[in-house]
């Protein structure tokens, strides 16, 4: 009877989305963003040798103007530990009320420097305690890339 109990226990924990025991391991974030600011990263893509490709944030605030803030993006890599690989400065967004204005580097446009933000509000998987999204998985299945509010974060099996 206990291993019926058992059985039907994982099978409901498997339905509802929980996670097996894994380890979690958070990106690097890279040391040129403000660090005055709140700092974000997302993980979105696993490439040959497990380099995970993704983008970087940073926020501060224009005290001389009300409501006004300086978004500034990276485009940046890691290795499957977390561990930041390089980052590429690629633009920023100036924020005045509902007015915005987004400026690139040569060779960045909307669709290479994306915000992380565009990733976040996804909480589809449950780990431990914590509910995470879901943004890819590594060719090989040993990690996915998860967010966990604002923070990349890599789920190793």
């Amino acid at each position: 009877m206990k291993f019926h109990r058992g059985l039907i226990l994982a099978s409901a924990l498997a339905i509802a989305g929980v996670a097996a025991a894994g380890t979690l391991v958070p990106l690097q974030l890279p040391a040129d963003l403000l660090a005055n600011g709140q700092r974000s990263c997302v993980g979105v893509s696993v490439g040959a040798g497990d380099v995970i490709s993704g983008f970087c944030q940073s926020v501060a605030n224009r005290p001389q103007y009300r409501s006004s803030y300086i978004y500034t993006f990276s485009a940046d890599t890691w290795d499957s530990d977390g561990n930041l690989i390089s980052e590429t400065y690629c633009g920023q967004e100036l924020t005045a009320g509902i007015y915005k204005t987004y400026t690139y580097q040569p060779g960045f446009d909307a669709s290479s420097c994306v915000a992380p933000w565009t990733f976040f509000g996804k909480n589809d998987m449950l780990i431990g305690d914590y509910w995470y999204g879901y943004v890819t998985t590594a060719s090989d299945g040993s990690f996915e890339l998860v967010m966990n509010g604002h923070y990349g974060t890599i789920y190793k099996f």
